[in-house]
């Protein structure tokens, strides 16, 4: 699994290396349609969105991913809201997702347990590039998820929780990255 400092660093390189041709495209219309992969929770842990705006201010979307670890199916259906009035070329956005957004990982003398849970997010983040090519960036905040019940269950058996360390506000605030063409 990627740590929060990778996943910062993977943005950044992803941010410079796109901002050239970010700059140099043309800012075409689009179908409202696009394909993307990337990491996260709009991605299905680690996966593949599809998302279809049927006006501008609205994107449905739906992705399908993997949790890495135990090769399990993430999943998850949303919708965002776009800034009235953006650029094409940089659109903030805000999101509800509910879905996969919980890993789980426990370990009791040696007996792994790894599980994947689902809830509800909200968030917000931008979708920045050009016509058909869009990297997006998102913070997401984790409102409900099965994994907080699930660890509570596992911690009165005596499992160590990976990532027990940080502050409890810091499990439900995830980031996610991704790349997006939209056709």
């Amino acid at each position: 699994m990627i740590s929060q400092s990778n996943r910062f660093y993977l943005l950044i390189l992803l941010i410079f290396s796109c901002s050239h041709s970010f700059a140099n495209e043309d800012q075409g219309g689009d179908s409202g349609l696009s394909l993307g992969v990337g990491i996260g929770i709009p991605y299905g842990i680690l996966g593949v969105n599809a998302e279809y705006r049927p006006i501008d201010l609205i994107g449905i979307t739906g992705c399908v991913g993997t949790a890495i670890i135990i090769g399990g199916m993430a999943k998850c259906v949303g919708a965002s809201i776009y800034m009235p009035n953006a650029k094409k070329s940089l659109a903030p956005r805000l999101s509800v997702i509910y879905g996969s957004n919980g890993l789980l990982i426990a370990d009791k003398d040696g007996d792994l347990e790894v599980s994947v849970h689902d809830g509800l997010s909200i968030g917000g983040g931008i979708v920045a590039g050009t016509a058909h090519h869009r990297v997006t960036l998102d913070l997401m905040i984790i409102i409900s998820s099965e994994v907080f019940d699930e660890e509570d269950k596992l911690e009165a058996q005596g499992y160590e929780i990976s990532g027990g360390a940080l502050p409890a506000f810091m499990n439900r605030v995830k980031t996610s990255v991704g790349y997006r063409y939209v056709f």
